[in-house]
């Protein structure tokens, strides 16, 4: 074998344990932030729990696009009349999922999927 061969498998072999790491990684921070959200939604009343749950993930999604920006959002987050307002467009497409025309609610309602099937085997 020429060093040229060997270069090229040495790639392709750093390249699939690359993927493995990445993927043990993404798995590990979604089991931390599914249980985050798991702990922090014992503290809303039953029948907005769905609605609570999407609204978290959707802004978990936001906070990661606008990494710098986590000040201005902490600060929505305070306010109880806009968390409301939020909970009722949750309720909404919840209610409704073709209705979600936004890329961040769509990638908020696979999560929720995903939170639900990670609750169900958890149990």
């Amino acid at each position: 074998m020429d060093t040229t061969t060997m270069i090229i498998i040495g790639f392709i072999i750093l390249g699939i344990i690359g993927y493995f790491v990445l993927d043990y990684y993404k798995k590990k921070n979604m089991e931390k932030l599914f249980n985050h959200i798991f702990q922090t939604s014992k503290q809303v009343p039953i029948k907005k729990r769905n609605a609570y749950q999407l609204f978290m993930f959707k802004e978990t999604i936001l906070a990661s696009v606008k990494k710098g920006k986590n000040a201005a959002s902490a600060e929505k987050l305070n306010n109880p009349k806009y968390v409301e307002i939020q909970l009722i467009n949750m309720t909404k497409i919840l209610k409704d999922p073709s209705t979600a025309k936004d890329k961040t609610i769509k990638q908020a309602l696979k999560m929720l999927e995903d939170f639900k099937k990670w609750d169900e085997k958890r149990k």
